[in-house]
């Protein structure tokens, strides 16, 4: 069962939980909603456009205005969506014509029909004036709607029924109308009234005296009247009474109660009244807060099991590692997901064409790896944009009694020669694939040069008896095949079982085989056409056949005779050796396990075959997979970072080229005023590359260039872009100073003012003042100013100033909103503060995958929080324990699109690093083929886009970290290093790494008798930092420095201190000698 719906489920029970109590305790009338709401006009006509303007009441009430149809209106807004049963609406004086009146709500495109989820915000830009359907009653001066459902599926879902919108309008007709007196709007579930009682710990943050308010409920003094005012409390033990809304704590109508400093308004919290009574108490230890609902009846232990969620549990178990992970639960096996069958793209550096290999040999073209239209494109010549050949062993189609097993392995374990073994019908089967050129090695690299696949399928008989052999092979989808002189061609495609004729005969492969084999093209009632291959092998015999597969089809007969003259083995030998070189002019890490080895090799491997030179630019784009995946500069930054740490800056370089040429060509998606400046467009000659629109993209690639100064310290480089840098961060402050009508909530001073424009984000099409967008670009336009202070700029102190008065704006615009949105519960029974991933909502996302579930934490990567900071440790916990997205235990479905490594490890919780390390790479890797699946929805179940360029690159970045990470001015060494890579006998060795300080080179060597660790290091000398540190998370009992003793170690952690210049050293650390066993006498 989805997520979505068993959240679903669960607020059709709360909602019918609170009809039913609402009946057994005769509940009073719910809240009247617009009393948190605003009463405006409604103006504007597209998206981009939208607004509101805020009625002033007058002493006879609200005015209606009217609209572009000549009618009268009145509307309301809420600050986030609110689920209505019923409005009602009061006029100054008694009115005819009641039955003209009818009420509309706004329906946004993110919502769907009927209840929510859970209180999730919509998207206020894009949907529709709806006309509610609705029973209506009349007074004299009064007319009241219940909403109905829309159809008879909602009816059966819940009742009673309620829609979510945030924003309503009463049509009133063309004549003239006295004034509105009251707007009411109520939710679906009754209120009542409750005693709460707060306690704070003497040692709790906050400080007296708090004030107390609440949203879609009220406070009440202690003759049970509403108060006007925000409750103050001046004692550390206070009580509250608070008419809230039953049994609702999930929904956008839950009253939420507020509590901050008098004095401090950016400190404080929010509860749900109702989860206090259903649970009896919240404890909130980090805050030293307890509400308990006074006289409650309930076992105040049920479930409150302090310190065993599992981010606690983590710090106290012993380190994670390879070999104890895996043993926890289901490899990814490629046989378990038949509808979504394991591609391995092939392919060549920067060249445009892949073609993919299935776990069980098929072989797949697809034409969305071409990205943007060029010469090869318009060459393309198959029935659809995705082609396959499928083989099997036997006749017929659907003649296997069972699947075989396949087995897949890649020569020396990472490069793109990828061979599938199979036993299927008595006989062995052994295919390997290799892609190349074919027209050999281009003088001039256009990216657009016709690749060509071969396959050569050796077939065995392991027994000692002759046997007859069938193999056959068929096209997806069925087309007619011809065979001719070893030439495969399709006449034409069946589609509903008829045959659609081509105009000419089209070039699909080229077959080699033994003469005395036959080989023929017969018809068959499922596949079209078999290309069937016959052959008698002797006991322990083996046959072989080749194909050779191009992209598009040759051009002409020259062409054609080079395909046919293909050698297998000597390609086989080109295009080992090609690899071979860029892989080995990377920098090396080599740890004691050969699976990572491999895996840091192939993912540059797989970077490049994904990578696209631009035929007619010559820029280098980067899509965020081989097949079915677009460009987007966001997806881009794991892949660019990850050719930065192995010191390839020249080709990090050439990427980001593409986004200098780019800037200022694409709007960003979203209430953006102009382009100048931005970073979001990849032209072409006839297209964009630009296919993810994500308004991370602008902070992101600015963080990209000024980050590649921080690995190169290239001046000259950075003096020649400083202009382009300048105008991206004048784009920024630019856009979020703008004059903008974004609705009443932009006039909150935390919740609306100083961010930059509502608009798109990776994983969600709702415009939304998300806080990832603000924070990349809080993070571009910081470094901007501290690199362009190095080459002296001018406009340096500018910069710095915006940037600092947009951090300042940002990081309260985040605390507002942890303060505004309820507590949410963990696992042990405790409370923590949680973010939003946006403005002007309370509470969290219903999408719980990748990029929205984990907006939250490029906050910690972006510096809004301090990697120590009380939010950060409340945001970890949050996303370790998240259980509405979780795969299983802290691992969600897209656990690498963004890693938790290099946080945990800045914060010094290294058995934390390994555990999200290891999770992410045991759930989501395919070990045979060394990569990982782009979602994992069920463990052991993997599914595409392959390759996963994002989520493979970001696996590489946590394991670099693991070994080499920078922390501020400092570097340190071996910090999420696994306890067993350094047992006696392992060997860890490091040359070439690029850090922000310069290349650096280390090589680890654990030993017995004594036991010790020897490092040899050669440190960075470009840039000094502060100190290296080098953690070996053991004790150790004295350590040696280039032979004479070194005093700056910590015994107990295992942490070794050197200075930042300390250049090429040798340091032998020593760990205590075992203490002698000593029998006791029997």
């Amino acid at each position: 069962m989805s997520i979505l719906r068993q959240l679903v489920i669960i607020t059709a029970l709360g909602l019918l939980a609170c009809m039913t109590i609402g009946v057994a305790s005769g509940g009073e009338r719910p809240i009247n909603l617009v009393d948190f709401a605003y009463v405006v006009e409604f103006t504007g006509n597209s998206p981009q456009t939208y607004g509101t303007h805020r009625l002033d009441r007058g002493d006879e009430g609200w005015p209606a205005w009217r609209g572009p149809d000549g009618r009268f209106m009145i509307g309301i807004e809420w600050d986030e969506p609110r689920d209505l049963s019923e409005v009602n609406i009061e006029f100054r004086h008694a009115i005819a014509d009641r039955d003209q009146i009818s009420v509309q709500y706004w329906r946004s495109h993110s919502s769907t029909e009927g209840i929510q989820a859970t209180a999730k915000a919509l998207d206020g830009f894009h949907g529709e004036w709806v006309t509610a359907r609705t029973d209506w009653y009349a007074g004299d001066r009064d007319v009241t709607f219940e909403f109905l459902p829309e159809n008879t599926r909602e009816q059966a879902k819940m009742q009673p029924f309620s829609l979510r919108t945030d924003r309503l309008r009463f049509i009133l007709g063309t004549r003239d109308l006295p004034a509105v007196r009251y707007l009411r709007a109520y939710g679906p579930c009754p209120a009542v009234a409750a005693d709460l009682e707060i306690r704070l710990d003497p040692n709790s943050p906050l400080n007296l005296p708090l004030e107390a308010e609440a949203v879609n409920g009220c406070l009440l003094d202690t003759q049970g009247r509403t108060s006007d005012k925000p409750v103050s409390f001046n004692t550390g033990a206070m009580s509250l009474r608070v008419r809230y809304a039953e049994g609702d704590t999930l929904t956008a109508t839950r009253t939420i109660v507020t509590l901050r400093e008098v004095h401090n308004p950016s400190s404080g919290f929010s509860f749900v009244p109702a989860e206090v009574v259903e649970r009896g108490i919240v404890r909130i230890p980090s805050l030293g807060v307890v509400v308990m609902h006074h006289g409650s009846m309930k076992d105040l232990q049920t479930d409150y099991l302090p310190g065993t969620g599992l981010y606690d549990r983590i710090a106290t178990e012993p380190a994670r590692n390879w070999s104890c992970t895996r043993g926890e639960g289901p490899i990814l096996d490629a046989g378990r997901s038949p509808n979504r069958p394991l591609l391995v793209p092939l392919g060549l550096p920067l060249a445009r064409q892949e073609i993919a290999v299935g776990h069980d040999g098929r072989i797949l073209l697809d034409r969305s790896s071409l990205q943007v239209r060029a010469a090869d494109s318009d060459r393309w010549d198959r029935p659809q944009a995705r082609w396959g050949l499928r083989l099997q062993v036997g006749l017929r189609i659907g003649d296997r009694v069972s699947i075989p097993e396949y087995a897949t392995e890649l020569l020396d374990g990472y490069l793109p020669i990828i061979s599938t073994r199979w036993q299927d019908q008595g006989l062995a089967c052994v295919q390997t694939a290799v892609a190349t050129y074919l027209d050999g090695e281009p003088e001039d690299h256009r990216g657009d040069e016709t690749v060509v696949l071969l396959s050569r399928l050796i077939v065995h008989n392991p027994t000692d008896e002759p046997v007859g052999a069938v193999i056959s092979w068929h096209t997806e989808p069925a087309e007619a095949l011809v065979l001719n002189h070893g030439l495969v061609m399709a006449r034409g495609v069946f589609r509903d079982g008829r045959l659609e004729s081509y105009p000419e005969l089209g070039y699909r492969f080229h077959i080699k085989h033994d003469p005395d084999q036959r080989v023929e093209v017969v018809d068959d009632p499922v596949a079209g056409s078999l290309l069937l291959w016959k052959f008698a092998l002797e006991a322990y015999q083996h046959a072989t056949i080749e194909l050779a597969v191009p992209f598009v089809p040759p051009a002409d007969d020259h062409q054609r005779e080079r395909l046919a003259a293909l050698n297998f083995d000597d390609t086989v030998l080109l295009e080992t050796k090609r690899w071979r070189q860029i892989v080995d002019k990377a920098a090396r890490f080599e740890t004691p396990d050969r699976l990572l080895n491999d895996f840091y090799k192939a993912q540059l491997v797989h970077t490049l075959i994904t990578a696209d030179r631009d035929p007619y630019e010559g820029t280098w784009q980067l899509p965020a997979a081989t097949l079915s995946e677009k460009v987007g500069i966001r997806r881009a930054y794991s892949p660019i970072r990850a050719l930065e740490i192995r010191g390839l800056h020249d080709m990090a370089a050439s990427f980001l080229a593409a986004f200098i040429r780019g800037q200022s060509s694409l709007d960003m998606v979203g209430r953006f005023t102009d382009r100048l400046g931005v970073f979001h467009g990849l032209p072409s000659e006839h297209a964009n590359y630009q296919g993810y629109f994500d308004n991370q993209d602008h902070g992101c690639a600015l963080w990209m260039l000024n980050e590649h100064y921080l690995y190169t310290r290239d001046r000259t480089w950075l003096s020649s872009q400083a202009k382009a840098l300048v105008k991206a961060c004048d784009f920024i402050t630019r856009q979020r100073l703008a004059k903008g009508v974004h609705g009443t909530a932009a006039k909150d001073k935390h919740w609306g003012m100083g961010l930059l424009p509502p608009g798109r984000i990776d994983g969600h099409t709702d415009w939304a003042w998300w806080y990832a967008v603000n924070a990349w670009a809080w993070r571009g336009i910081r470094a901007t100013a501290d690199n362009l202070a190095t080459i002296g700029h001018p406009e340096t102190e500018r910069i710095a100033a915006n940037a600092r008065d947009f951090g300042q704006v940002l990081r309260a615009s985040c605390r507002e909103s942890m303060i505004r949105a309820p507590v949410v519960r963990l696992e042990d029974g405790t409370y923590i503060p949680l973010q939003p991933e946006r403005s002007r909502t309370r509470g969290r996302e219903a999408n719980g995958f990748g990029p929205t579930a984990l907006g939250s934490l490029a906050l910690l990567e972006c510096g809004v929080y301090p990697y120590h900071s009380p939010e950060a440790e409340w945001i970890l916990r949050y996303l370790q324990e998240n259980k509405w997205s979780s795969l299983c235990d802290g691992v969600s479905a897209q656990s690498n699109y963004a890693s938790l490594v290099p946080v945990y490890l800045h914060r010094g919780q290294y058995k934390h690093a390994l555990r999200a390390f290891y999770d992410a790479l045991t759930t989501g890797l395919y070990e045979e083929t060394r990569m990982l699946a782009g979602r994992v929805r069920h463990p052991g179940q993997g599914e595409g886009p392959w390759y996963a360029l994002t989520e493979e690159a970001e696996l590489v970045y946590a394991l670099r970290c693991l070994l080499v990470l920078e922390h501020n001015d400092e570097l340190w060494l071996l910090s999420g290093v696994p306890d067993a890579w350094l047992e006696p006998g392992q060997r860890i060795e490091i040359e070439g790494a690029a850090t922000w300080f310069g290349p650096m080179d280390v090589h680890v060597q654990a030993l017995a008798e004594p036991t010790r660790v020897v490092i040899d290091l050669n440190a960075p000398r470009r840039e000094r930092p502060t100190r290296i540190m080098l953690h070996l998370h053991r004790p150790l009992s004295s350590v040696l420095l280039n032979g004479q003793p070194l005093t700056t170690f910590d015994a107990s952690q295992g942490t070794i201190e050197l200075p930042g210049d300390v250049g090429r050293v040798n340091l032998v650390a020593y760990q205590p000698a075992p203490l002698p066993r000593t029998g006791l006498p029997r």
